[in-house]
């Protein structure tokens, strides 16, 4: 089943022992989709996603890696 998920959802990835982060992760009956607009947001507001979940930024690359695993990303006009 997919299930899209908006940037909200993907700034709660960030989060450590986050419930979303533990979903996107381990539900395999989900293929998590999410439309490139929202990587850009991630993106354009790291400073406050590593201020609010304090991590490094060595560590928001490492969880953004992760999600980019996991989580498939399209454009628009897909």
């Amino acid at each position: 089943m997919r299930l899209v998920v908006d940037a909200n959802v993907l700034f709660s990835f960030f989060k450590k022992e986050s419930k979303t982060r533990r979903l996107i992760l381990n539900f395999e009956i989900l293929e998590p989709v999410t439309p490139s607009f929202c990587i850009e947001e991630l993106n354009k507001h790291k400073r406050l996603i590593c201020e609010k979940s304090k991590l490094s930024d060595s560590e928001f690359e490492e969880v953004l890696n992760d999600l980019l695993i996991s989580v498939k990303v399209f454009s628009l006009s897909e």
